[in-house]
């Protein structure tokens, strides 16, 4: 005889049945409000937290250079004087003073002109203010130069019909023609200085006591020049007449002698008395391996700096160049005004400005691409907004980018 389930054990077996369904009901409603919450409590805070929790960085105005180093040889127009007689070597003009043709440089026997510590003193304060004349000098052709480019810049965006853009460089140009104005000043300030201690030094050299002739056979300078009582033995070779100059390999200035003449020298006939230096400007050889040839035309200007005496840039125009079988160029380069301070310098080191390039400056990461165009996120009213930008270079990881729509001071997202 077949037996029948107890009525009893299906009820308490629907009875457990529905009572697990609603606790998993119960917890599903537990992490549906959970998580309602969550969303509106991320939404309510998104606002404020999007400019601290996503990186950003904020756009600034500047210039990017890109500069690749490379190794010079200076080249001079200069000679060295030889003396005519025997005796003790007496100097009259102090090592770097600029003499006009004819002056007394030095004289061979007689007496000195002045004691040591007197003429120390004086060649001191001389050239000091030469120094700073050509510092002054340099600061006005550059400050000229940028005047010049942010002048042509403005053509530019005008021809373009940029309003917005020319605007900016008028502003730019505003402050370029203030920092020429105050370099003029200094500048003249610095030749009025000069002149001073000049006429001091040579009022110096014709009164009291240095009136009476102390003898000796005078040595005189045959041009106008710059005075030194060293030298290397490369003068003929480094010299800018030299036919065969870009043919000189990088390693001549190993090639260099030390000479030298002092006060109070025992100097022989035909023995070397001094170097005069006839150079109006500062002219070397660039080694440059790897450079496209075509910025180093003849005729091309380039920015430079040495970077063993500044960290400042000068204009430096190609006189000649020769590219060899591997590819390097040899140039013969120039700045307009020679500098005291590279009288005695042959190997230099030497960066070339490759590229320069003015804008807004952020990082390249916050670059993105698409659309055919160029773009960053910048934070507006605690949103992030998408704007399109010109990429006008990007040197070691940063960018410099123009856009109408980017201030100097937004908040542009980048991965940080």
């Amino acid at each position: 005889m077949e037996e029948k389930p107890a009525k009893g054990t299906k009820d308490t077996a629907f009875s457990n049945e529905r009572a697990d369904y609603l606790r998993r009901f119960r917890l599903w409603v537990v992490v549906a409000m959970a998580l309602l919450f969550l969303t509106v409590a991320y939404s309510m805070m998104y606002d404020s937290l999007i400019g601290r929790i996503t990186p950003t960085i904020a756009a600034r105005e500047g210039t990017l250079e890109k500069f690749v180093p490379l190794k010079a040889v200076i080249i001079r127009d200069e000679r060295t004087v030889t003396a005519s007689y025997s005796g003790t070597f007496n100097i009259v003009a102090p090592e770097g003073a600029r003499v006009a043709r004819g002056e007394v440089v030095a004289r061979i026997g007689g007496l000195s002109e002045a004691a040591p510590e007197e003429k120390a003193k004086e060649d001191s304060g001389l050239l000091t203010a030469l120094l700073e004349l050509e510092g002054a000098e340099a600061r006005e052709y550059e400050a000229r130069s940028f005047l010049a480019a942010k002048q042509s810049e403005l053509k530019l965006y005008e021809a373009k019909e940029d309003q917005k853009g020319a605007a900016r460089v008028k502003a730019q140009l505003d402050e370029a023609g203030d920092v020429l104005a105050a370099a003029v000043l200094e500048r003249e300030a610095a030749a009025t200085a000069y002149e001073e201690k000049l006429a001091l030094s040579k009022s110096v050299l014709s009164s009291g006591k240095a009136q009476a002739d102390p003898g000796g056979v005078k040595m005189r300078s045959e041009r106008p020049a710059v005075i030194s009582y060293s030298w290397d033995g490369l003068e003929d070779t480094l010299s800018p007449a030299n036919p065969s100059l870009l043919d000189l390999p990088s390693t001549i200035a190993a090639k260099a002698s030390k000479g030298a003449r002092s006060q109070g020298d025992e100097i022989e006939a035909g023995d070397v008395a001094f170097r005069e230096i006839g150079s109006i400007s500062t002219d070397f050889l660039l080694y440059a391996v790897g450079v496209d040839p075509e910025l180093l035309k003849a005729g091309a200007v380039q920015k430079v700096r040495f970077t063993r005496l500044s960290s400042e840039k000068v204009t430096a125009k190609v006189r000649r160049s020769k590219v060899d079988g591997s590819g390097a160029v040899v140039a013969h380069m120039s700045i307009d005004r020679y500098v005291s301070s590279m009288t005695n310098m042959r190997a230099v080191d030497v960066e070339l400005l490759l590229e320069s390039h003015s804008g807004l400056i952020i990082p390249a990461r916050a670059i993105t691409t698409g659309e055919g165009g160029s773009y960053v996120h910048v934070l507006r009213k605690d949103k992030f907004v998408l704007i399109e930008v010109d990429v006008l270079g990007i040197v070691n990881g940063e960018a410099a980018v123009s856009s109408d729509q980017l201030r100097q001071g937004d908040k542009v997202k980048y991965d940080g």
